[in-house]
């Protein structure tokens, strides 16, 4: 495998694991929020999580010197 290829494995990697990070923490925080949380809202934040966080990163690699 190429260099660019197992970078893009890595950071396919990584969005799925905040994906799912994301994702828990929404469903523990709507629990004690809401008693019976949705789980359409938290997939829906933790993906506008996880698209802020990848933008981010996208970002700060793109003005790094």
């Amino acid at each position: 495998m190429t260099h660019a290829i197992k970078a893009a494995i890595g950071y396919l990697f990584g969005l799925l694991v905040t994906f799912f990070v994301i994702l828990v923490g929404a469903e523990v925080v709507l629990h004690f929020l809401a008693k019976e949380p949705k789980v359409t809202i938290s997939v829906f934040i933790a993906l506008v999580g996880t698209v802020i966080v990848a933008g981010a990163a996208f970002y700060r690699k793109k003005t790094s010197v």
